[in-house]
């Protein structure tokens, strides 16, 4: 029972939140935590106000991911789940969610447009990576990333057979080398192979840089 809602309570502060491994999630929440990198700003100021302090994290309601149950509708039963314990401590004093929302706050035109600044878009990002600068990987993490890119758990390692349209077979390694091969993102052509994505000429629109992929098919190999 690893995935839920819980409580991040921080003295007389605290932050709903949900996830689907809650182990990992406590382990993020203090880390940024100590080294003052929280995205709460208000929970990281209540833990750099209280010297000592010990951050909790507070299990409230654990979800079961049923057999049946896509990881899409899982994480939206446990969305379900943020906002009714979100809504029940919503007036309860020390609260630091900024939004009423458990999706978080809306992302309205104001926001896009900056972010359409290329000047507040690039300092967005160089900031975000001054950040993760000291992160320290251990060696068995590195190793089980390493392993999670091996085998048929990853798309991208799969073999792929590509018929273009003159019903010529081709077989790539991967799917990164059918995306150069074909002129388009390994993330859109993952999508195509792995049927997510609509190939071009059988869906609704074809983008004009992937027409010349009409009449084309490709599948993994089995």
């Amino acid at each position: 029972m690893s995935a839920g809602t819980y409580r991040l309570i921080v003295g007389t502060h605290f932050y709903v939140g949900s996830s689907s491994n809650l182990r990992n999630r406590r382990y993020q929440h203090f880390t940024d935590l100590r080294r003052g990198i929280h995205p709460n700003k208000a929970i990281q100021a209540a833990y750099d106000a209280q010297p000592g302090v010990v951050p909790v994290v507070d299990p409230h309601r654990f979800a079961r991911q049923g057999l049946l149950e896509s990881d899409q509708e899982f994480r939206d039963r446990l969305r379900v789940m943020e906002q009714e314990l979100l809504d029940d401590l919503w007036l309860e004093p020390g609260r630091c969610n900024k939004s009423r929302s458990a999706r978080g706050p809306d992302q309205g035109d104001a926001m896009r447009r900056r972010w359409t600044n290329p000047e507040y878009r690039a300092r967005m990002t160089a900031r975000m990576i001054e950040l993760r600068k000291g992160l320290v990987v251990s060696e068995t993490t590195k190793r089980r990333m390493a392993a999670a890119k091996l085998g048929k758990g990853n798309p991208k390692a799969r073999p792929v057979v590509f018929v273009d349209s003159s019903g010529t077979t081709t077989r790539f390694e991967c799917v990164t080398a059918l995306a150069a091969h074909c002129g388009v993102s390994q993330q859109l052509m993952a999508g195509y192979v792995a049927g997510l994505i609509a190939w071009p000429g059988t869906g609704r629109r074809t983008r004009k840089t992937t027409t010349h992929l009409v009449g084309c098919s490709a599948r993994f190999e089995l």
